[in-house]
C-alpha cells in the first residue's frame, strides 16, 4: 500500500482520476513517445471515421483476437521469416 489505496491498479486509477483535466497541447513528445503518437493517431481516426462515415472501429470483430504471440529459438545464420515460416501461418 503505498498511499492507503490497496493495489497498484487502483493507486494508479486514483492518480489519473485526480489529475483532472490535462491539456495535451503542452506536451513535447518525442521519438521515446512514438507509440504514445500512433495509438492516439489511430483512436482519433477511429472517432472521426465512426462520426463522419459510421465506420465501425477496428477490433470489433472477434476474428482479430486470434492472434497469438510466439516465441521461438532462431539460428543467427538464418533470415527470421525462413527459420519461422512454419509459425508464421
Amino acid at each position: 500500500m503505498l498511499f492507503g489505496v490497496p493495489g497498484v491498479g487502483a493507486q494508479d486509477k486514483a492518480i489519473t482520476e485526480s489529475q483532472g483535466v490535462y491539456d495535451r497541447t503542452l506536451e513535447r513528445l518525442g521519438r521515446a513517445d512514438l507509440g504514445i503518437i500512433r495509438v492516439r493517431k489511430r483512436l482519433l481516426d477511429a472517432a472521426l471515421a465512426l462520426r463522419e462515415q459510421r465506420t465501425p472501429p477496428p477490433g470489433l470483430d472477434a476474428a482479430s483476437y486470434r492472434v497469438r504471440p510466439a516465441s521461438v529459438l532462431l539460428p543467427k545464420d538464418t533470415p527470421w521469416a525462413e527459420a519461422a515460416a512454419e509459425r508464421l501461418l
